[in-house]
């Protein structure tokens, strides 16, 4: 059953703000990562494992929100039978 526009949750948007770039250097990628919620969330980033590893973490929150939702959408489980 589809969600009604009140209890679909959002998806996180970002703004990746880079400052730096060295391609020699595996630390020569600089830059914050910002929430655009609202919240003025905003995390730093000096390579891009790092940056992957804080989208990363960022899409599971988000991930974890929509499976609460679905939940208390559907209601509790019920078993039938025993």
């Amino acid at each position: 059953m589809p969600h009604s526009a009140s209890t679909v949750p959002s998806l996180d948007s970002f703004i990746i703000r880079i400052y730096r770039v060295d391609p020699g250097n595996d630390r020569g990628l600089v830059g914050i990562v910002e929430l655009v919620d609202g919240s003025g969330q905003h995390e730093t980033f000096f390579d891009a494992e790092e940056l992957g590893s804080i989208l990363h973490r960022h899409t599971q929150a988000v991930r974890r929100r929509v499976q609460r939702s679905d939940r208390a959408y559907r209601g509790p489980s019920v078993s039938v039978g025993g």
